[in-house]
């Protein structure tokens, strides 16, 4: 820009100034309500204070522009992807006609199928260990808890978010979305850290199982002996004294 300003180059392409190269599909929501906008805003000022900074030159050379191109590497399409990417990852994704070959051909689904089989292996197996641990009462929040931690590391960057939430970096959730951006949108491949993290949970998981099943049946047979003890009681209060004798 500068050397076209001097020399008066009148092929100058004011929109060859600034390239803004990003991929939309990576995190949609904090790229079109966080980042983009804030970039657009800086980008505006930004004119504002070179075309001033160039007020006088332009009465007398050829004036040039700036300008900002945009190149999205990995669009956030189709949209019937969305769904599958956030909460919709545990709907039926072949029922809204995804392309699911674009990047990984016909390993494609093959991919998000095994993807989404290792999340809910990762979920499931961790909520059978907790249900085997806990008591009844306590169940429900810790299910609440494990979703409520899965979702907020898993559909904004943690990098956005404070240096308490660094753990989500290994929650299961976040690894099953970022493999399904890939596969969907053409992403970064992080399959293999991905895959990898997940079935680091299936495996703890499988190992623990058998102590938390042993823990289940260990309540169950005091709560057995509990009941039978119970029910023993109240037939001795209902025979007569004479018939104890």
């Amino acid at each position: 820009m500068n050397f076209a300003y001097n020399t008066g180059n009148a092929s100058y392409d004011p929109t060859g100034s600034i390239h803004l190269i990003y991929e939309e599909g990576r995190n949609a929501l904090t790229i079109n309500n966080l980042t983009y906008p804030k970039i657009l805003s800086f980008m505006n000022d930004f004119v504002l204070k070179f075309a001033k900074q160039k007020q006088s030159s332009f009465r007398t050379k050829i004036p040039y522009r700036l300008d900002l191109r945009s190149s999205i590497l990995a669009p956030y399409i189709p949209s019937t992807a969305e769904a599958a990417t956030e909460i919709g990852t545990i709907s039926l994704s072949c029922a809204w006609k995804i392309d699911f070959q674009k990047f990984y051909g016909g390993s494609g689904y093959v991919l998000y199928w095994m993807l989404s089989w290792c999340a809910m292996m990762a979920f499931g197996l961790v909520v059978e260990n907790v249900h085997n641990l806990l008591v009844n009462p306590s169940l429900p929040f810790s299910l609440y808890s494990g979703v409520i931690s899965n979702v907020a590391t898993g559909f904004y960057p943690v990098e956005l978010l404070s240096n308490f939430y660094k753990w989500g970096l290994a929650w299961p959730l976040r690894h099953d979305l970022i493999g399904a951006k890939a596969i969907l949108f053409g992403t970064k491949n992080l399959l293999g850290l991905n895959f990898g993290v997940l079935l680091v949970w299936v495996t703890a998981s499988l190992v623990l199982q058998p102590f938390t099943i042993w823990v289940q049946l260990r309540k169950m047979k005091k709560r057995a002996e509990t009941n039978k003890r119970e029910v023993l009681e109240r037939v001795y209060k209902k025979v007569p004294e004479e018939e104890r004798e």
